[in-house]
């Protein structure tokens, strides 16, 4: 018996869709529902018994195919051009069900319905006007209701015998919309959190490694940096590949990367081969938690701001978390143990997510740019990046300057210490809310007054003469960051396509990191020859300034009002 298998129906009509004047592909995809209307009625006279139900599904396939063609007007001169694929794709469509029985044959189209329902409401988050999207989204309700009505009709009346395991296909293929989107995401999240540790994992190693194998604090310090400036260029040149079809193949190759990484830091005992295991574990971070972001950024475009927020959380807690396993673990087991236990649940996570099918890029989509700095080419990307280097730019003043700064205003050890332990802990928490935030209210309007807030602290935090007063201030600006952060990663993926997610996201994490060690390279010289006033001045200036750019370049329509996020 031949096992079924579900069609990807955008890849495999795609090589027919890409031919079709562009602006005409919704009215292409009309086409197509009334060919899918033709197959229901028959359907319909095989099953007579279940005719009903069928051809209602066939009238819903044409009231799709009206909508359509009522909000996507066609210049009468292209209509040749828009037929002429046609009829090889109604063939393809047709020859995809031929090897299979009519209850088969009907498992495939429901999930062919939910497919068709995803199309629709990717071209509606694209999609400038109002009407076309309600239109478009109406689609995706009736398309989804044929498929609910196929699979109650299998439930109650196919053939018991079918075997189980043939249907397979069918439970990893329908689509990442119900419990096996959550579980998914879940596995994501736990993902992110072990990829953020393997970056603080080794802040609290650096005496013991120093101590055991006569390391030198500026050996130490490159091994470091080497981490952090390998995934900078693994995030802007490798990222984007993602977006050309690979992003599982990438983010498992990452996490491979990540892994063998992990065993050199664990026993490597010379400055060569640790050098080594931290140039892997940046190179795999930087591939991987890109394309993951896509992964999870195009399954659930309705819930973007959310997902987004509760990546940060984890991607927070993991950098957070690598120092407290180290501190755990070294002195009771040993040096590698950190590492060990860090690569073991990096395994188990990549065995679990080999098996899983995720959503890529269909082939027609697929950007044949290498990199993904022509990007910037596009104004609201520009300014969705501009507004997320401002609040590196904070952070790694911040993050240089404030137990420097305690010191020398004489203030209690615990304040220098909580100030930079406490600092991303309302993001861990307020991440997800702030991205739902961003998400409703406008990720550039919710990341500038974030910005704004925080330059108006950063100004403070140089003209206050009490420690005290300062950390009345600090309070205020983590919790308003907590809200605000994710807003340049939401902001961005709703100013991206949805195929080229990965290298957005890659490059404005590149861009943040650079521009995170330029403004703590800076904030460190001009604390010493500016002062502490004049240097917390000019950061809130440069913030500011960032963040004026970046809406100018967005424009009116992303300052004003949420957008939504493209899909694929």
């Amino acid at each position: 018996m031949t096992a079924l298998e579900i069609p990807r129906f955008g890849e495999l009509l795609s090589p027919f869709i890409s031919k079709v004047p562009d602006g005409t592909r919704p009215r292409f995809l009309a086409l197509l529902e009334r060919g899918a209307a033709n197959r229901y009625r028959v359907w319909a006279e095989q099953l007579p018994a279940h005719a009903a139900v069928l051809l209602e599904c066939a009238e819903s396939e044409d009231e799709i195919a009206n909508r359509i063609e009522g909000a996507f007007a066609l210049d009468e001169s292209l209509r040749d051009e828009l037929l002429a694929p046609l009829p090889q794709a109604t063939q393809t469509y047709y020859d995809a069900f031929a090897p299979y029985n009519v209850w088969d044959q009907l498992r495939i189209q429901a999930n062919a319905e939910r497919q068709g329902a995803h199309a629709w409401r990717s071209i509606a988050a694209h999609h400038p006007d109002a009407y076309v999207v309600e239109v478009l989204h109406s689609c995706s309700a009736l398309e989804e209701l044929s498929a609910d009505a196929l699979d109650a009709l299998i439930a109650a009346h196919a053939p018991s015998h079918a075997p189980s395991h043939l249907l397979r296909h069918t439970d990893q293929d329908l689509e990442f919309f119900s419990m096996p989107l959550k579980r998914l995401f879940r596995t994501l999240q736990f993902a992110t959190l072990l990829m953020s540790s393997t970056y603080g994992v080794m802040f609290t190693m650096l005496d013991d490694y120093r101590e055991r194998y006569g390391l030198s604090e500026s050996q130490l310090g490159f091994v470091l940096a080497t981490g952090f400036f390998s995934a900078f260029v693994s995030q802007v040149s490798l990222a984007p590949l993602a977006d050309r079809g690979r992003a599982k193949t990438l983010m498992m190759t990452g996490f491979i990367s990540v892994i063998v990484g992990c065993l050199f830091m664990a026993f490597g005992q010379t400055f060569f081969l640790l050098f080594i295991g931290r140039l892997l574990m940046g190179i795999g971070g930087g591939m991987s938690l890109p394309a993951l972001r896509k992964i999870v950024i195009v399954s659930d475009p309705e819930n973007l701001g959310g997902n987004i927020g509760k990546l940060l959380s984890v991607d927070i807690a993991g950098f957070a978390l690598g120092p407290v396993i180290s501190v755990l673990t070294v002195d009771t087991i040993g040096i590698a143990a950190p590492f060990v236990i860090i690569s073991t649940a990096v395994f188990v996570v990549t065995v679990i997510l080999s098996r899983v099918e995720v959503p890529e890029t269909s082939f027609s989509d697929r950007p044949t740019e290498r990199l993904a700095f022509d990007l910037l080419k596009i104004p609201a990307v520009s300014g969705a990046i501009l507004i997320g280097i401002s609040l590196f730019f904070m952070i790694g003043t911040f993050d240089s300057l404030w137990s420097i700064m305690m010191d020398d205003l004489d203030g209690p050890e615990w304040m220098a210490n909580a100030g930079v332990s406490l600092f991303a802990l309302p993001m861990i928490f307020l991440g997800p809310i702030g991205g739902r935030l961003a998400q409703n209210k406008g990720a550039y309007r919710v990341g500038a007054i974030g910005i704004f807030i925080g330059g108006a602290c950063m100004v403070m935090y140089g003209l206050l003469p009490s420690p005290y007063l300062m950390m009345g201030v600090f309070l205020l600006h983590i919790i308003n960051d907590g809200f605000t952060v994710t807003s340049s990663g939401v902001a961005i993926a709703q100013a991206a396509s949805a195929e080229r997610q990965a290298g957005a996201q890659g490059l404005l994490g590149g861009l943040q990191t650079l521009t995170g060690g330029i403004a703590a390279t800076f904030a460190g010289w001009s604390y010493e020859h500016l002062g502490r006033g004049t240097t917390f001045s000019i950061t809130a200036i440069v913030m500011v300034l960032l963040v004026i750019f970046g809406l100018a370049l967005a424009g009116s329509e992303h300052r004003s009002a949420p957008v939504a996020v493209p899909t694929s």
